[in-house]
């Protein structure tokens, strides 16, 4: 089991809202210690780079290098007619992401189980194609 999946575990285990922070916290700076890798992430970005954790500073340094899946992928394929992660998950991985909560009452806390799901797969895919990626060349 990899940092990221005794992160998730973390999250999901502790009861209080400061534990969830503070595994949360645990689990992003986990992840910053290599890059970071999304896709179609770029609002989610400017409001990491904008939100203060402690004091004045940043979930995301600005200087911290990113990849942008999506663009990699059509550099990769420019001709694709590819849209989408479900899409490239079934490329890449044989069968498509259901996208079904992706419209989902995202504001309304506790998340379900089901949403807490499908942003972890969501994120799983996003990382599983990158290695794929990264593997072919």
């Amino acid at each position: 089991m990899g940092h990221f999946e005794r992160a998730l575990g973390a999250c999901a285990h502790r009861a209080s809202g400061i534990a969830r922070a503070d595994a949360l916290r645990s689990a992003f700076d986990g992840a910053l210690r290599g890059r970071l890798v999304g896709f179609g992430a770029a609002q989610d970005l400017s409001r990491l780079r904008a939100t203060p954790r402690r004091g004045s500073e940043a979930w995301l340094p600005p200087e911290y290098p990113v990849v942008e899946l999506q663009s990699l992928l059509k550099v990769r394929a420019p001709a694709s007619r590819l849209v989408g992660l479900s899409a490239y998950a079934a490329e890449f991985l044989g069968k498509p992401l259901d996208k079904a909560l992706q419209c989902s009452r995202w504001e309304l806390r506790p998340l379900s189980r089901g949403q807490r799901i499908y942003a972890a797969l969501d994120a799983v895919m996003v990382a599983i194609i990158y290695d794929k990626l990264r593997a072919e060349r």
